[in-house]
């Protein structure tokens, strides 16, 4: 947009606006989550069911992209020379997605995890830094390859001037010609504001190791955690943990798992102690090293065990999958539901824990070799075997 504001010289008073957005959207669905919801009773994992594609061909790209700017400029031209200045102001901004595991998410971004971060949308999104220059008396933007995990909005006040020599005439019928034969430019950008945002990520529930062991320590003591298989096989075996009582829990997938322990049991026997939640395990497959803890939940309702045994000793337990532990003090455990045929429990082998068993079993305590300090507790109909020998 120009205008000549005096002849002669010419005087011309330029305006210049931009702004374009760029939206670039995708959709996963997985009908597998909508069957775990129904499954489990639990609604919000329905919300597995689809994600937000992060990743386009392997590159990331900013699920929204706006650029705006407005510059005025004056010129005076008297028939060999032209002079002229101008400035304005730019920012450009882009809106994506916030990741919180860009090494194992694959570019899949599902909104419980979104709503872990807090019930914000600020909480949602970071922002691609952006570098404002002016070139030609035109702002343009020099994007940086790195993503941060904050919002930064910048805008910048871009300013020039020139001097060009040549032939700037007014042709009738033709209009304005330019003819130049030499220019000297110069152009100046200051940041005049930055807006920054950082979103707080969560703490992991669980951390997997390049081996493929899993540690549970990190999850908030003061909720209740469960963590269960999903598929898989022993070695290989998928897991999901989450948050039972939060109002925005955190829900974690993880793949390849081979073996679980408890982490850091000193933090975590101190956490525990401190706060009020509990873990629970279900139907896990792979080996577990439960540790020190003085407590252990086990549930297998939706599942079958191994063999139709589970043998419970003083130092471990086997059903789905095998769990050990050092000093032990109570353990439950809920068996199949519905009942599993034939499923027996032995207790034996020096046990020394109070174990509280919930659903259908036969019971074969070896009386001689377990100690004192060793009960079970029935809490459905069941049926005794005592073993004198």
């Amino acid at each position: 947009m120009s205008y000549i504001l005096h002849v002669p010289p010419i005087v011309s008073l330029g305006l210049d606006f931009s702004a374009t957005v760029k939206l670039e959207f995708s959709l996963v669905l997985d009908s597998k989550a909508i069957r775990e919801a129904v499954e489990e009773g639990n609604p919000l994992k329905a919300l597995n069911s689809f994600a937000f594609r992060d990743t386009f061909d392997g590159v990331d790209r900013p699920l929204i992209t706006f650029e705006a700017g407005v510059i005025p400029s004056v010129s005076t031209n008297a028939l060999v020379v032209e002079t002229g200045a101008g400035g304005g102001i730019t920012f450009s901004i882009e809106i994506d997605w916030y990741d919180p595991y860009p090494e194992t998410s694959g570019g899949i971004i599902r909104p419980f995890e979104l709503l872990a971060l807090g019930t914000s949308p600020l909480d949602w999104f970071n922002i691609r830094v952006c570098k404002m220059r002016s070139l030609l008396g035109l702002s343009l933007c020099e994007t940086h390859s790195y993503f941060l995990p904050s919002c930064q909005w910048q805008t910048n006040l871009n300013l020039f001037c020139y001097v060009k020599v040549g032939v700037f005439v007014t042709v009738p019928l033709w209009g304005r010609v330019h003819l130049t034969l030499y220019e000297l430019r110069a152009t100046y950008t200051q940041v005049i504001m930055t807006l920054y945002y950082e979103p707080q990520p969560f703490l992991p529930l669980a951390q997997k190791s390049s081996s493929g062991q899993l540690s549970l320590s990190a999850w908030d003591q003061s909720n209740n955690m469960t963590c269960a298989s999903k598929g898989g096989s022993v070695g290989n075996e998928e897991l999901q943990c989450w948050e039972k009582d939060s109002s925005t829990p955190i829900i974690q997938t993880f793949s390849g798992v081979r073996s679980l322990q408890t982490g850091d049991r000193r933090r975590l026997l101190r956490d525990l102690q401190a706060g009020s939640g509990s873990l629970l395990l279900e139907c896990i497959q792979s080996d577990y090293d439960h540790g020190s803890d003085p407590t252990l939940e086990l549930n297998y309702g939706p599942c079958q065990i191994n063999n139709s045994l589970l043998i419970i000793t003083r130092t471990s337990i086997t059903g789905v999958g095998r769990t050990t532990f050092s000093s032990l003090t109570s353990g439950s455990v809920t068996l199949p539901s519905p009942p599993q045929d034939g499923l027996v429990t032995t207790v034996g082998n020096s046990c020394d824990a109070q174990w509280t068993l919930t659903g259908d079993t036969s019971i074969e305590i070896k009386g001689r070799e377990v100690n004192n300090g060793c009960k079970v507790r029935r809490v459905a109909l069941l049926i005794l075997h005592a073993d004198k020998k």
